[in-house]
């Protein structure tokens, strides 16, 4: 496998780690909600609110990912080349 498709299944591995990171802290909080005798529904909004904004917390993240400065053996042509990316 091509050093590209390394990384990028590697970044993809990342943000599905996310994905999984996402739901699980609002699935607590949710739960740590309805103990608190919110309803359900309400549980789940307070925490999405607390959350906060779930589609750019992932761009945020997926953006830094790709920030990163490639390593010399996935860009050969030197630093200058990395740092024109």
């Amino acid at each position: 496998m091509g050093r590209w498709n390394q990384m990028f299944n590697r970044r993809k591995r990342m943000m599905e780690d996310l994905d999984q990171d996402i739901r699980d802290f609002i699935e607590r909080e949710t739960q740590d909600n309805i103990g608190r005798g919110l309803p359900p529904e309400e549980a789940r909004y307070a925490a999405l609110r607390k959350f906060g904004n779930v589609t750019r917390i992932k761009e945020e993240t997926w953006e830094a990912g790709w920030r990163r400065p490639l390593p010399f053996e996935v860009c050969p042509h030197g630093p200058s080349a990395r740092e024109s990316l």
